[in-house]
């Protein structure tokens, strides 16, 4: 996997992953150009922890939802700050507690897909 398709597997922009390891945004911006190498050490790291999050989880309905997938349907600006309040955290502990942001700042009318009973994705 290249850089580029660990954090998009992560489901980080570049600046939430600089942040999440403590490195420069452009250091992110450098390796996916291929303008700079990260070590071996630090992508067989960052490629397993990529993995581990491809799993899945479960909606407040028991039904279980591929967090890689559900990271695409999540509304950016309340994932990016969800992710500053609670990383690290476990897969779950992230969904759970995006379901009941995503309630609070659009209400019960407008039901996260994701939330569903029969979740279409």
């Amino acid at each position: 996997m290249t850089i580029k398709e660990i954090r998009s597997a992560m489901g980080l922009t570049q600046r939430a992953f600089a942040a999440k390891y403590g490195i420069s945004v452009r250091t992110v911006e450098s390796w996916e150009e291929g303008k700079r190498n990260c070590s071996a050490i630090i992508k067989n790291f960052l490629e397993r922890e990529a993995k581990e999050r491809m799993q899945k989880v479960i909606n407040q309905n028991g039904v279980e939802i591929w967090y890689n997938a559900a990271v695409d349907f999540m509304d950016d600006d309340l994932r990016e700050e969800l992710n500053y309040k609670l990383a690290p955290c476990t897969d779950q502990e992230f969904f759970t507690a995006y379901e009941k942001a995503h309630e609070e700042k659009f209400g019960e009318e407008w039901v996260w897909e994701l939330s569903k009973a029969n979740p279409t994705y």
